[in-house]
């Protein structure tokens, strides 16, 4: 993945597809997260 949670070995021989899942919804908060962080920063 390229979010480094994970490498597409890892995926395919030690997580299974629920694992998958919820890596990605990690992977999809983290950036949520940054994006309005980076929102209230900003200058208006």
């Amino acid at each position: 993945m390229s979010s480094k949670i994970a490498t597409l070995a890892e995926l395919q021989t030690v997580y299974g597809v629920e694992d998958g899942y919820d890596l990605l919804e990690i992977v999809l908060v983290d950036h949520a997260n940054e994006r309005r962080a980076r929102e209230r920063v900003k200058p208006r």
